[in-house]
């Protein structure tokens, strides 16, 4: 995960400069540079958020435990 994450920061960094390379050559629109950065971002939040999967009788104890302490 931290590979990947590391790998992503580099990807953003590599594509900003690129991006600012481009924009001061050209003179691009700086909206698509946002939507660029935007969709890097997102790519980088889908990767490192994973989702826990918890078995049934898992959270049946924790229900019991938390139950417990209720009373």
């Amino acid at each position: 995960d931290e590979d990947a994450l590391e790998e992503v920061c580099q990807q953003i960094l590599k594509q900003w400069s690129e991006c600012c390379s481009r924009a001061a050559a050209s003179g691009n629109r700086p909206e698509d540079e946002v939507q660029a950065i935007a969709s890097l971002i997102e790519k980088q939040a889908q990767m490192v958020v994973r989702q826990k999967e918890v078995s049934e009788e898992s959270k049946k104890r924790k229900e019991a435990l938390l139950a417990q302490y209720a009373n």
